[in-house]
């Protein structure tokens, strides 16, 4: 863990989230309903309207009941989901270690790029890269968060960190900053 990962607040990791994701939309993506099919291999099911849908309108208990289905998820629908999934881990980090550490551990888990494509994986582009910088940043900081404030969550926390976000800690590299309109409007 780095030394300045311990000054994060939690309320400066929820902003960077919500305002590096805000706007997004499933845009065509998977839905968790679809992954969840592909997953038990049954027929996938049509869109209904989640591509109108926010990300953080994302219930707590679809959260819950989907949360082992991010193999299934293509680039759009892993940058729509992973922002809900961040801020549920976020502002449950202190109880994730009963019913839910499940949610936690597999949204940490596929953040570990070596964990992202298996074999059995959908044909899909690869799953970080529709995310835009600010995106990128705000995951990092949700990570930093995660490795300083979670015993149970730190070795993945941090696992994931150096083998890729890392490289994305400070807000201003390539021009993004931490979300500003530029950043916003790449969002989308």
């Amino acid at each position: 863990m780095r030394a300045e990962d311990s000054n994060i607040t939690l309320s400066a990791a929820l902003a960077a989230v919500h305002s590096a994701f805000e706007g997004v939309r499933l845009d065509g993506g998977v839905s968790l309903v679809q992954a969840r099919a592909m997953d038990d291999y049954q027929p996938v099911p049509p869109q209904s309207d989640e591509n109108d849908a926010r990300w953080q309108d994302v219930t707590d208990e679809t959260l819950r009941n989907y949360n082992d289905v991010h193999p299934f998820l293509c680039a759009r629908s892993f940058r729509f989901y992973i922002p809900a999934f961040m801020s549920w881990i976020l502002r449950h980090l202190d109880d994730v270690d009963g019913r839910d550490s499940g949610l936690a551990d597999s949204a940490i888990f596929f953040l570990i790029p070596s964990n992202v494509d298996f074999p059995e994986t959908p044909p899909a582009p690869p799953r970080f890269s529709l995310l835009s910088h600010a995106q990128r940043h705000a995951i990092s900081l949700f990570l930093r968060y995660v490795s300083a404030n979670s015993e149970c969550h730190r070795p993945e926390a941090e696992q994931a960190i150096n083998d890729f976000w890392g490289d994305y800690c400070s807000a201003g590299v390539g021009g993004l900053g931490s979300g500003g309109e530029e950043g916003r409007a790449a969002n989308r």
